[in-house]
């Protein structure tokens, strides 16, 4: 919860510093985005319940719990890094002049580096893939190919999302591709932390389950 709030409080912030670290071109008209975040948020969240949701290899409760909380930190992971990174680098939106004349706030203008539509689609995108080919059993050739379809589909639509953050004017490549490489590393790292807990069974004092109930010790 400690990231989440720090999440905030910086994204309520703005820059740290007066002026960008890294300067661009500030000239490109202001379009509507093809992905709204809204859109992107409800999506991601709706298509990870759905793949989080197939059983794993170790179906049992504790297991769920690991690889579920391990989405939700994932997520939480990417938005405080990517928020830090934006408000570090301060850089300007490539249609920051086109913002200016709507009246957009300073923090709404100088929050280009890196792309957080691209880190979180690619958040997901490689916490999601990694799940069904590591925490899955390997099953017989058409769930294999199954596998491999939801997989180029999560890459494909993470990098197609990172696209229109280019066409849209919101971002430059460079920013996508550094959001792209964040959110790989963010959805890479947090998966295998908590894979390696379920292969060692070490989820003492994470839940535990008895005959009678449920007791769950929360620590985000």
């Amino acid at each position: 919860m400690g990231l989440a709030a720090g999440t905030y409080a910086s994204y309520k912030s703005g820059p740290f510093f007066e002026e960008p670290l890294i300067g661009g071109e500030t000239d490109k008209p202001l379009v509507d985005e093809t992905v709204p975040t809204t859109l992107l948020m409800s999506a991601s969240a709706l298509t990870s319940a759905g793949i989080l949701a197939i059983p794993p290899s170790h179906n049992d409760l504790e297991t769920r719990y690991l690889y579920a909380k391990g989405m939700a930190q994932a997520f939480v992971l990417n938005s405080f890094l990517t928020i830090i990174g934006k408000d570090i680098i301060g850089r300007y939106r490539p249609n920051a002049d086109a913002r200016i004349i709507e009246g957009y706030s300073e923090n709404k203008l100088r929050d280009s580096f890196p792309s957080g539509h691209t880190s979180t689609s690619f958040t997901v995108a490689s916490y999601l893939s990694l799940y069904l080919w590591e925490a899955m059993d390997r099953g017989s050739t058409p769930e294999e190919i199954g596998k491999g379809l939801v997989t180029a589909v999560l890459a494909g639509t993470a990098g197609w999302i990172g696209y229109t953050r280019i066409e849209d004017n919101a971002h430059r490549p460079g920013e996508v591709l550094t959001g792209a490489v964040l959110g790989t590393a963010v959805g890479v790292g947090t998966f295998y932390y908590q894979h390696s807990r379920v292969e060692n069974r070490n989820i003492a004092g994470e839940v535990s389950a008895y005959p009678m109930g449920i007791t769950f010790t929360w620590r985000f």
